[in-house]
């Protein structure tokens, strides 16, 4: 019932992922990203109430899908695995439409299901 949100990082700086880890001297791993991805959507699943409606969990990242994650990889690399479908959200200001376009190429080409 209702609506949760969890943060699996952050960091102090306004900035890419990968800078902010510098900056604060953080490590954070791909495989810790998607260890943590998994284990929280596999609560979200256990939380559940058996015949209760489907529920929606959505994972939002930083940036568009070829921003750098913590590692400077591909944001879209680093999620793959995970084998989640992707809402793109596009921008209609100058520059916007290319960029979605761009954005929209670039995870089909990744194999993602895109809504």
């Amino acid at each position: 019932e209702g609506t949760s949100c969890v943060t699996l990082h952050a960091w102090q700086a306004a900035v890419s992922p990968h800078l902010a880890v510098e900056f604060e001297g953080r490590i954070v791993g791909d495989d810790e990203v998607l260890r943590r991805s998994r284990e929280s959507l596999s609560h979200f699943d256990d939380e559940q109430p058996v015949g209760a409606p489907r529920a929606l969990a959505l994972v939002e990242t930083a940036g568009g899908p070829c921003s750098p994650g913590p590692t400077g990889a591909l944001q879209a690399d680093v999620f793959q695995p995970l084998g989640l479908p992707a809402i793109l959200v596009g921008d209609g200001r100058l520059g916007g439409i290319s960029s979605t376009i761009c954005a929209l190429e670039s995870l089909v080409l990744r194999g993602y299901d895109v809504r």
